[in-house]
């Protein structure tokens, strides 16, 4: 396209704020590229478009020897990059963006752009993977999605009036600002590098991993390959479904302490630890274990130094979580939670006074349910019995499947454009079930053949949401944990884009004892061949069943 052509489209398309303000200006910092080649200011990317965009700023800024905080691995890294940021709105939808938080390496790019997602109601964020990804030489970005990226939370933005959602910010929020994404990135890689990336990749856990699902059905040619990590599909279903254990212990009367339940999550355990033939204070194989709660009742449990017993109430609340969502008579609406997962995150309680208990249940899901679904902040839905949650369920399906439900088992397209996506979800998360995960892999099985050809699932024994379960952030890093956790998740997908090479296994570290095993393909399953040390990946194979 001649300049003169493009100047004349740009202006057509959007304005942009390249004031001195926002520039890198070359006087002022010196030398400060590690590359001179590379220009680090606003005026480097004024030739950015977008169809139904309108630019509002460009800023940038290179950073040199910046420490920052990195969760995977855990650690503080030190990078240099060239800080770039990319404010737009989409005409008529009042809606102010920083789609681009980009992180462009000053050395060593490794020619790959990376977009990383976000969790809960936060669409994006560098904590994660960020600096080390930038270490690696990725250009990284985020996007903001036009919400607060700190929090998420959705009282600042998902409401215009009491009983009118914010549809445009739902919508940037749910797809649209995920499209918006690469397609700016790209273009600010291309500026800055003089050339468009090689490969471009997702990655992204919950929310995120929600997001790569979004981006591999709607968006098939934006990623080559896509990291979706415990995604949050079905987000109409499950979140609403993350609810009902506060309606099971309003209908049951009784509300367990965190430590009952975590009483009965180590019976649990215990009962269904060897179902695999390995004794790893793990339950590897949830699917097979059908251990009833009612037999622990008045065994005894530490709370706190003090011994109490299992209660017959507390077992008829675990064995209903247990069973998943139903309806008041009964029948099925969605998965339940594995048994061995730590059930006080969506069983929580709270102390109220004289010492009386009552439900304090997972905070993104009574924020749906209020905030989207009932379309009002100030409704006290914690006496919600089954036959109000079943209305409410129906109604979440209802009102926003289509908008963000992310079940759209039809890949063809990615697939036909030669996507590659990996999937890993823990046995043992208690934020999203593992069936979450089973059911769409299934489904686009059932619909697509030869789906192993450009998606793989591999469940992770014994991890909880997005990593290990029981993990905990001390002093000196994190500690403890439990489950076999990817180590490479990323450079196997790289190896399946640019090589060919599809992932017999993901290899995988178990952090409370240093032991390893494969994840293998759903539905495979990791068999120890009950001579090697079980502790050692190469003992084991991947076969139909234990």
């Amino acid at each position: 396209m001649a300049n003169a052509e493009r100047q004349s489209r740009t202006k057509a398309y959007y304005r942009y704020d390249s004031s001195p303000r926002w520039a890198c200006i070359i006087s002022l910092f010196g030398k400060w590229s590690v590359n001179s080649s590379l220009l680090c200011d606003a005026l480097s990317f004024t030739t950015l478009e977008l169809f139904g965009a309108e630019i509002l700023a460009i800023r940038a800024a290179p950073k040199y020897n910046s420490t920052e905080l990195n969760v995977s691995p855990f650690g503080m890294i030190t990078v240099s990059y060239c800080a770039a940021n990319v404010t737009y709105t989409h005409p008529g939808y009042n809606d102010t963006i920083v789609v681009i938080q980009m992180r462009l390496p000053l050395s060593g790019w490794n020619g790959r752009f990376l977009g990383l997602g976000g969790g809960g109601f936060v669409m994006g964020n560098f904590l994660a993977y960020g600096a080390a990804a930038v270490q690696q030489g990725y250009a990284v970005a985020i996007t903001d999605g036009g919400h607060d990226i700190i929090t998420g939370d959705p009282s600042l933005w998902t409401l215009k009036s009491p009983g009118n959602v914010n549809y445009p910010l739902f919508i940037d929020f749910a797809s649209r600002a995920l499209d918006d994404l690469p397609k700016i990135s790209k273009q600010v890689i291309k500026s800055f590098y003089g050339k468009p990336p090689s490969y471009s990749y997702w990655r992204g856990c919950s929310t995120g991993g929600r997001q790569g699902l979004m981006s591999a059905q709607r968006y098939p040619d934006n990623y080559d390959g896509i990291l979706a990590e415990a995604p949050a599909a079905y987000w109409t279903r499950f979140l609403t479904g993350d609810f009902f254990p506060a309606v099971i212990m309003n209908e049951e009367g009784y509300y367990p302490e965190n430590c009952e339940l975590d009483g009965f999550t180590a019976a649990a355990t215990k009962a269904c630890d060897e179902l695999d033939n390995v004794k790893d204070g793990i339950i590897a194989a949830p699917e097979l274990c059908h251990y009833d709660p009612h037999s622990s009742i008045g065994q005894s449990f530490d709370c706190h130094n003090i011994t109490k017993t299992l209660t017959a109430q507390g077992a008829n609340v675990v064995a209903k979580i247990w069973q998943g969502v139903f309806s008041g008579n009964g029948s099925f609406l969605w998965y339940p939670f594995s048994r061995g997962t730590n059930l006080t995150s969506v069983a929580n309680i709270t102390e109220c006074a004289y010492g009386t208990r009552g439900p304090n249940p997972f905070s993104l899901a009574e924020q749906w349910l209020q905030y989207f679904v009932l379309k009002d902040p100030n409704v006290n839905i914690r006496n919600l019995t089954y036959d109000g949650f079943e209305s409410l369920f129906h109604k979440s399906i209802q009102e926003y499947e289509s908008i963000i439900g992310t079940s759209d088992a039809d890949l063809s397209a990615f697939k036909n454009a030669g996507g590659k996506m990996i999937t890993w979800h823990g046995t043992q998360d208690e934020l999203i079930p593992t069936d979450n995960s089973v059911e769409y892999w299934s489904n686009v099985n059932g619909l697509i053949s030869g789906t192993d050809d450009f998606y793989r699932l591999f469940l992770g024994p014994g991890l909880a949401h997005c990593g290990p379960s029981g993990i905990s952030l001390t002093s000196t890093g994190l500690s403890g944990g439990k489950g076999y956790y990817p180590t490479d998740p990323l450079g196997s997908l790289i190896e399946w884009v640019e090589k060919g090479v599809a992932p017999a296994t993901l290899s995988t570290i178990e952090p409370s004892t240093n032991h390893s095993q494969p994840l293998c393909p759903y539905p495979l399953v990791a068999k120890w061949d009950g001579k090697g040390d079980s502790g050692v990946a190469t003992s084991y194979t991947c076969a139909e069943s234990y």
